[in-house]
């Protein structure tokens, strides 16, 4: 298998038939990402496909030096808050209470540690837009409050606040259709 910087030179030469190996390698995760975000098949397939034509667009200004995926994955998610704001009303929240450092909250871990992802993301579909994406980041792609901000250009409390809410909303959540934790 070739690095990621060999295809993008080849595909830079004029090879464009080299792109189809990166969207191979990398539409699954786009595909996952967008789906935790967005919640419906449709909608992810669709961001999916608008986010791989940007990437092809600016690969030119792709920098070698970082990691392919990340950069990838910065496009995906500006497609997911592309299309949310697009297609659905903004919501406000109210941040008043922010707690103070990234807490730790173990009923929300442990929804997570016994829901099979599937169930997290039948879940998900319930919740508001934005915590949404916290979830979807935080626990899909794995990033820290802090990732998660630079990448939404959001505070990091507000972040904090919408993982917070989320997790104690997908616990209700569970509670009420009686799913064993």
């Amino acid at each position: 298998m070739l690095a990621d910087e060999k295809i993008i030179k080849r595909i830079l030469q004029g090879r464009k038939e080299a792109f189809r190996e990166l969207m191979l390698r990398y539409q699954d995760r786009v595909f996952k990402l967008a789906y935790g975000f967005l919640g419906r098949r449709d909608d992810a397939e669709d961001v999916v496909q608008e986010t791989f034509v940007r990437v092809y667009r600016s690969l030119a200004s792709y920098s070698e030096r970082g990691a392919f995926w990340p950069w990838v994955r910065r496009i995906a998610v500006n497609c997911c808050l592309n299309h949310i704001s697009s297609t659905r009303p903004v919501e406000k929240l109210d941040e008043s209470t922010v707690p103070s450092g990234e807490e730790v909250d173990p009923v929300g871990a442990e929804v997570f540690r016994r829901m099979a992802i599937e169930d997290v993301l039948r879940a998900m579909d319930g919740l508001p837009d934005a915590y949404r994406v916290a979830l979807a980041l935080r626990y899909i792609e794995e990033l820290s409050c802090r990732e998660i901000a630079d990448l939404t250009g959001e505070p990091v409390e507000t972040v904090q606040v919408r993982l917070c809410r989320a997790r104690k909303a997908l616990a209700r959540l569970a509670v009420i259709n009686d799913e064993v934790l």
